[in-house]
């Protein structure tokens, strides 16, 4: 197998369709077809499955490419290391992390290792937490940010650790919190289970929930709450008190110490293997040492 298969693999696996593969490999659906069979005759065993839908891949062939990225990152640290050879650490890595994230804290940490490696290619995708757990496990990223609990397998470094807060556009009280609508994120992420560990520990009775149900980042649920439409819980670094001017407070277990919200940088094992990846991951361990979320 050669570069182009390993290309092939990865647009197989996104677009299942042999037409668009030759479209963007610039080669003719013969030629895709006939490096599909030669993959087949490769490792003695069937890796797709072609219909009148498209081609969709065996488990062998999801295996196989679980390996195509790890493949073409190699090719790439390959030329970088002749072309470059006696300069300086130099070649492309591939990132994953939210919108949030970026925006907020990992901004000024890349203007920071770029400056200290401006010979390394930063390839950055925005997506949810989910989705990002996704392309980890289908081998289409090597290194993410992951929100909420710690990954189980592979390796994770936490990056940053915030606290969960209550915000509301007027004071809080008791009182408002038992008779104010409640403005809920959609369940199914880590913090959505945190707050209703909290909900359980701290109301004798639920409070009254908002009919308006956010799914998405939860900086639509600060306007929703800017707006008066109720109150939330949100972790701290979706609230900007400059900008936002709510009020806030911090929740707490029963035993008194405060709920939190850890996020990690997660990398594969594969990652470890190359310098470039293990550069960006060393510095921003250290850069993110002195991150502490507080408002100002």
């Amino acid at each position: 197998m050669d570069l182009i298969d390993w290309k092939l693999l990865k647009i197989l696996y996104q677009e299942k369709s042999m037409i668009k593969a030759a479209e963007q490999l610039f080669i003719s659906q013969p030629a895709v077809s006939y490096r599909l069979s030669k993959m087949e005759s490769e490792f003695g065993q069937s890796l797709f499955i072609r219909s009148n839908r498209g081609v969709e891949m065996t488990s062998a062939g999801l295996r196989l490419h679980t390996f195509a990225n790890l493949m073409i990152q190699y090719d790439d640290d390959i030329h970088h290391a002749v072309s470059h050879a006696g300069s300086a650490l130099s070649g492309a890595i591939r990132l994953g992390t939210t919108e949030t994230m970026l925006e907020y804290f990992l901004n000024s940490q890349l203007k920071d290792f770029n400056t200290q490696y401006p010979n390394i290619k930063v390839h950055i995708r925005i997506a949810s937490t989910p989705e990002l757990l996704r392309l980890l496990q289908t081998g289409e990223l090597m290194m993410c940010t992951i929100r909420g609990r710690r990954p189980e397998g592979g390796n994770a470094v936490q990056i940053f650790d915030e606290p969960l807060v209550i915000i509301a556009s007027e004071p809080i009280t008791e009182e408002m919190l038992h008779t104010r609508p409640l403005l809920r994120n959609l369940p199914g992420t880590t913090v959505v289970q945190l707050i209703d560990e909290w909900l359980g520990t701290y109301f004798d009775s639920p409070p009254p929930v908002s009919p308006i149900a956010v799914e998405g980042t939860s900086r639509c649920i600060v306007s929703l709450v800017k707006a008066g439409l109720g109150w939330s819980v949100i972790s701290a670094s979706r609230y900007r008190d400059v900008t936002d001017k709510l009020y806030w407070k911090p929740i707490y277990r029963s035993d008194g110490s405060p709920y939190r919200y850890p996020t990690y940088l997660y990398y594969t094992d594969e990652s470890s293997r190359f310098d470039t990846y293990m550069a960006y991951i060393n510095h921003l361990q250290q850069f993110s040492s002195g991150w502490e979320y507080s408002h100002g």
